[in-house]
């Protein structure tokens, strides 16, 4: 029998008979967790799995990676809670767009039917609206007219469908693209693995989680509602009143955009670990609240790449979606599973070098999971080019005045200097970091035909 195995730099090596693995696996190249395919078969593994090195792995090493029953809910172990985490935006992102290119057609065609399918069911809960609100017309007039159309067209027609829907659908995708990044058997129909894997805790999960976010923004509603009233009465604008109105929209937005990060990963525990949906919403809010800020980040980026992907003709989002999703469920696998880092490799250090040297000074280092110098020269970088653009304002503006009003030139050089300066501080920087990263990826460079060790 023939195997192939994924090393830790996530690439396959073999096939290799299962003497050479058992060699492998005593030089600390494999593991009980490596994911093996044995020849003849579609699916990958972990080398646990196969009965013919079980009996090489320790005990505890084989139940860590024996796969999880999904029989019966399961709680984390509360080790997951007493760990610390430090969470790499660069690395999940580009982890994401990894993913996406090995399996393009399968990643992004999955993730397609789910947009698709999300776009059809907000066409559905609009015309289930608006037959309904046809339906039940009222002779009542006025505040009875209008209570008798939010009652039955809004929570019991559009809404509830909107509802029953869309949670299961959006953990179905998250459970698509969790195997795919697991490098488990996957198909385009796992995206409507909710509808039949915990259909009742997600949609339990989502609903609950979207009434508690509106219940922590009614003080805010309460306080703009009432200064707005008071200004339509005096039919004049007073500081008092806005001032109140501002406040408002603040206790509004802030409850629930806490919140809403809070429990990023309600739905890929549930749909994952078959949670209850109350421990998985204490679960997320209790490890997101560690790094609420570094969670926080990982949402605004992918959302902002969302923006991006749509407005770019409306067909970048079935580039941008798969990447952000994939994102948050790398995020999901670091902190509540953490594998172990791959080494840095050679194909990954010239990435992050012409990143680095031809497009934007410390991206490429970012990526590569060097933060603190990214970061840096990142700041950098745009701190330069920012005085560069605000030089070429200053100059322009100058220029037009002593054409037009016969305005003395004055001497801005010196701003263009200095973002001149900052810029090619921060390229320099950078190339001594891609120098760094491509040793870096020399010393892990494996053996011949052999998978780096663990």
């Amino acid at each position: 029998m023939m195997y192939k195995i994924i090393g830790a730099d996530q690439k396959e090596y073999g096939p290799v008979s299962a003497e050479q693995l058992r060699q492998w696996l005593a030089e600390g190249r494999a593991n009980a967790q490596t994911p093996v395919q044995a020849a003849g078969t579609a699916g990958w593994k972990p080398l646990a799995a196969y009965p013919e090195f079980a009996a090489l792995l320790p005990a505890d090493a084989l139940a860590a990676a024996t796969p999880p029953g999904y029989d019966a809910p399961r709680e984390l172990p509360e080790d997951i809670f007493a760990r610390d985490y430090d969470l790499d935006i660069g690395g999940c992102l580009g982890r994401a767009w990894e993913l996406l290119k090995g399996n393009f057609a399968l990643v992004a065609g999955g993730v397609a039917v789910y947009f698709l399918c999300q776009i059809a069911i907000i066409g559905l809960a609009l015309l289930c609206q608006i037959l309904f609100s046809r339906l039940t017309h009222t002779p009542f007039v006025g505040i009875a007219g209008n209570l008798v159309n939010l009652i039955i067209t809004g929570p019991l027609t559009g809404g509830v469908l909107y509802f029953l829907l869309k949670s299961p659908l959006t953990g179905g995708v998250l459970y698509f693209l969790l195997r795919n990044i697991r490098r488990q058997p996957t198909g385009i129909s796992d995206v409507f693995a909710g509808f039949r894997r915990a259909f009742g805790q997600l949609l339990l999960g989502y609903v609950v989680m979207i009434i508690l976010i509106y219940l922590a923004m009614l003080p805010g509603v309460a306080l703009m509602v009432w200064p707005l009233l008071t200004l339509a009465r005096q039919q004049a604008v007073a500081a008092g009143p806005i001032f109140v109105a501002l406040l408002g929209f603040i206790c509004l937005i802030v409850p629930a955009i806490y919140l809403s990060v809070s429990w990023t990963f309600l739905l890929p525990l549930i749909i994952d670990r078959q949670m209850k949906f109350g421990p998985a919403m204490k679960a997320s809010r209790r490890m997101v609240g560690k790094h609420w800020w570094q969670v926080f980040g990982l949402v605004v980026v992918c959302g902002l790449i969302n923006v991006v992907g749509f407005l770019f003709c409306g067909v970048g989002i079935f580039l941008t979606l798969p990447i952000s999703l994939g994102a948050i469920l790398y995020a999901y696998e670091s902190i509540f599973s953490p594998p172990a880092a791959p080494p840095l490799n050679r194909a990954a250090a010239r990435n992050a070098t012409l990143l680095n040297l031809c497009a934007t000074p410390g991206l490429g280092s970012l990526i590569a999971g060097r933060r603190a110098a990214g970061l840096g020269q990142l700041l950098l970088a745009i701190a330069g080019f920012g005085a560069v653009c605000g030089w070429l304002v200053l100059l322009a503006w100058q220029i037009y005045n002593a054409a037009t009003r016969g305005a003395e030139l004055r001497p801005t050089s010196w701003l263009g200097g200095a973002g001149a300066a900052l810029f090619a501080l921060a390229w320099i920087w950078s190339l001594f970091t891609s120098l760094s990263l491509l040793r870096e990826a020399r010393a892990n460079e494996p053996g011949a035909g052999r998978p780096p060790p663990l």
